[in-house]
């Protein structure tokens, strides 16, 4: 029964990774795609791309947090759990 608790914990971590990931990826490729679809449409080449992909990157870093402070949280009661039966320090 350990084993599938195991398990199922690392695939919950694996996941939240992978959502932080895929949060910090999509937000830089949106940004830019929306700074170069306003660049070609205005004539302004490169200053909005070079503002989307610093929004995009802000946007990013700010979505990627909440699955960070999940994993943080995940940690932290498997750190309460393995020190409650004796196996940390």
């Amino acid at each position: 029964m350990s084993e599938d608790n195991d398990k199922e914990e690392t695939n919950r971590k694996t996941g939240l990774a992978y959502a932080a990931g895929f949060s910090l990826f999509a937000g830089v490729v949106s940004g830019l795609l929306a700074g170069w679809l306003l660049d070609r449409w205005l004539g302004t080449k490169p200053w909005l791309l070079v503002t989307g992909l610093v929004l995009g990157a802000a946007v990013a870093e700010g979505a990627g947090r909440a699955p960070a402070r999940r994993m943080a949280g995940v940690a932290a009661r498997l750190r309460d759990a393995a020190r409650e039966i004796g196996a940390v320090a």
